[in-house]
């Protein structure tokens, strides 16, 4: 879902109760995605350069505050972007 402009976000559930397993599992994922979003984009026959940061946040079974989960995704994010842009960056 769109958190605003041009942030989105994604849940992903049922995931292994390990959090080693999770981390490891959707820093993969992050990767793919970094992967599959980045590169340039043609758009009335201009070329255009895309770049995206992404943070993540493993949100563990006992948890009920998502408002800082998501905060902590959005550090993580902004860590990625320091970082060079272009990159997945797991919230510790």
């Amino acid at each position: 879902g769109r958190l605003g402009g041009d942030e989105f976000i994604l849940v992903i559930n049922h995931l292994d109760t390990n959090g080693d397993i999770n981390r490891n599992m959707v820093s993969h994922i992050g990767k793919e995605l970094v992967t599959l979003l980045s590169g340039p984009v043609y758009f009335n026959d201009k070329k255009l350069p895309i770049s995206v940061s992404i943070g993540v946040r493993v949100f563990g079974l006992d948890e009920t505050d998502v408002g800082s989960a998501i905060k902590d995704a959005d550090i993580a994010m902004y860590r990625a972007k320091i970082a060079g842009k272009g990159r997945c960056v797991v919230f510790e």
